[in-house]
Parts: structure tokens; sequence; C-alpha cells
């Protein structure tokens, strides 16, 4: 594991700029509301990409899901990180509920590389819901859900190799 701090300012418009497609001005204000963390600003970087909405869009739902989840930095991270989170969270629930199903399983592993192969040989062991079950069946679902999952900064993919990885406060939230 490799301790990456908060970005300073600089950087994280940079971030912004370069994976969302957000202005300077817009930038500074997401990188301010997200305190520069690593992870919250490539998953907001994520939504904007992917969404194409305005900022505002972005900072609305980002108030909101801070006022409506009463969340403490008891997890060593502030709550800002998972206001953010949530919002990539709800985004893959919208898109694809079976990825989002995937992703809760997978958030009781360790924090280390989960195989594709290993999932898919025990989806047999252990009594899970029809759409998991489905997903697992076969590779190329799976392989889809995992891309989904990491499309919205929720997971690492390694595609070469058949696995992911979930972030510890991914895993936490």
């Amino acid at each position: 594991a490799v301790q990456v701090d908060k970005f300073e300012r600089a950087e994280s418009v940079a971030l912004l700029a370069r994976h969302g497609g957000l202005t300077a001005p817009d930038a500074d204000a997401v990188a301010s509301h997200l305190g520069d963390l690593p992870i919250s600003l490539a998953q907001a970087a994520a939504w904007a990409s992917e969404t194409g909405q305005p900022v505002s869009e972005y900072l609305h739902l980002f108030n909101a899901e801070l006022e409506r989840r009463h969340i403490s930095d008891s997890l060593g991270y502030p709550r800002t990180a998972a206001a953010a989170m949530s919002i990539a969270f709800n985004q893959l629930r919208a898109g694809s509920a079976h990825a989002a199903q995937l992703l809760q399983l997978a958030s009781y592993f360790g924090p280390e590389w989960i195989s594709l192969d290993l999932l898919h040989r025990g989806r047999l062991a252990t009594p899970l819901s029809r759409r998991l079950s489905k997903t697992l069946r076969d590779q190329a679902p799976l392989e889809r859900a995992v891309k989904d999952i990491a499309r919205w900064e929720l997971a690492r993919n390694d595609t070469r190799n058949l696995r992911f990885q979930i972030h510890r406060l991914v895993q936490r939230m």
C-alpha cells in the first residue's frame, strides 16, 4: 500500500480538468468541497466525465449527501469523502444494479486483489441473490460488472490478470 496524502490545489484542479473535463474555476470549486482528497477527486472526475452534467449539479448532490448522511470522521477520512463515494455508488447502482451488488459483496473481502476466477468458482458455495448469481456465472458479465465499478472509481481493475481491488475506504463505506 502506498500512502497518498491530500493533493495540492493545483494537482486537484489538473486532475479534474484532465479526467473530468472541468474548467479551472469549476475544478477549483469541486476540489475545495472535497478537501483535495485524491479518491474523492477521482470519483468527482468520473461523475463529470460520465454524466456530462454541470458542476452545480454535482455540488448540489454533494451537499445533499452531506445533509442526508450524518457521517462522522471516525474512519479517519473526512465526511466529504463519504459523500463523494455515495454519489459514485448511487450512479453505479442506477446504471448497473448487479455491479453494485458485486461491490457490496466484494467489500467483505480483504483489501488485496480479488480474483474474478475466485468469484466465479465460489458462486456455488454461497447462496447469493439471483441477479448476482447470474453475474458470477459467466466471465463476460462479471468482467463488465467490474469495469462498471472501476468506471466510477470505486475499485481498481486489472484486466490483464482478471482481478480487481477495492480501496479500504470504499469497503468501509
